[in-house]
């Protein structure tokens, strides 16, 4: 084994430091990931970047990538990462809403043509000896006959 000088352990040092912050930024802004370092000599191939960038979900690590030194670039890839990431949920509220509010709209046209219908057959059928009454959807009392 080869022996560091006093320069290659402080450059060293330095670098480990500079990994534990980043590694504390990680898992502050997002608990769910985890950093692993890959001892080089037993990755499974010689091409393996030393870090891999979990997500742990229910207990299970998902790699969401790798790469060679723990930087900046790994805070801006995990961000570029949030900003993809779909709330399922959200999405499903925003469609029903939408779905909800589009068959709303549809049973109050399909009501008004029905009343326009009733008052259209009392007044050619009964010749106004018959009133029909209802409340239109923004609350007026409305009679027909």
């Amino acid at each position: 084994m080869q022996q560091l000088t006093y320069e290659e352990m402080m450059l060293a040092a330095r670098q480990v430091e500079h990994d534990r912050a980043v590694v504390k930024e990680i898992y502050e802004r997002w608990p769910n990931v985890r950093v692993k370092y890959l001892d080089p000599d037993h990755v499974a191939a010689p091409n393996d970047k030393p870090f891999m960038v979990l997500e742990v979900i229910e207990g299970k690590e998902h790699i969401i990538f790798t790469c060679d030194s723990l930087d900046a670039r790994v805070i801006e890839q995990l961000k570029r990462n949030d900003q993809h990431h779909v709330d399922l949920e959200e999405v499903f509220r925003r469609e029903t809403e939408k779905i909800q509010k589009a068959e709303e709209y549809k049973e109050e046209q399909e009501s008004g043509a029905i009343q326009d219908l009733v008052v259209t057959g009392i007044k050619h059928f009964n010749r106004g000896k018959l009133k029909y009454r209802w409340t239109d959807e923004y609350g007026e009392k409305k009679v027909a006959g």
